[in-house]
């Protein structure tokens, strides 16, 4: 069975990349996040009913997570860092 705070989804915060699914199952989700990268970054998702972001900024080799429950639709996925969007950290999360 699940557990109680639904799937696990793992993302990786690389320096101007973001690495996790583009499409998941609608219910509750938490985002187990990790920042490989050498600089700070964070992460925020933004779409029906969720506009969520990390309250701080993970510095290299930090984790942190959060847990959100997604509806069908389509959500933006982005590192809010000023910048970081505009260099590739950014993607569309289709739920369905």
């Amino acid at each position: 069975g699940a557990a109680p705070t639904g799937e696990v989804i793992e993302v990786g915060l690389y320096d101007y990349a973001i690495e996790m699914p583009t499409s998941l199952p609608a219910g509750p989700v938490t985002f187990l996040l990790t920042n490989y990268g050498a600089l700070a970054h964070s992460f925020q998702i933004d779409g029906p009913g969720v506009d969520v972001a990390l309250t701080h900024e993970l510095e290299p080799g930090e984790q942190g997570a959060f847990t959100v429950e997604l509806q069908s639709g389509t959500y933006s996925v982005i590192c809010p860092i000023p910048g970081h969007r505009e260099n590739g950290m950014s993607l569309v999360l289709t739920v369905d």
